[in-house]
């Protein structure tokens, strides 16, 4: 039987996240909520990064923002730097 990794979600840094509602669909006072917050009062997927992994306790991460855009609480857009 072969154990399967299941691979870390992976997002441009510089993508601009564009928030969809007002408050995370997910249930308040859990991590999963406190972290979606997070990132939908970023501007970009680097700064919900920082802010993810610097959280205490239980940092989050890639996997976080996927939840994200899994509830459409939020979607990423390039950034055109004209």
């Amino acid at each position: 039987m072969e154990d399967i990794k299941q691979k870390r979600p992976r997002f441009n840094r510089n993508l601009k996240i564009i928030k969809l509602m007002d408050v995370p669909p997910i249930k308040s006072g859990t991590n999963r909520y406190r972290n979606m917050l997070a990132i939908m009062e970023s501007a970009t997927v680097g700064e919900a990064m920082e802010k993810l992994r610097a959280m205490n306790p239980a940092p989050g991460g890639g996997i976080d923002i996927k939840i994200a855009l899994k509830y459409e609480a939020i979607k990423l857009d390039i950034v055109n730097e004209n």
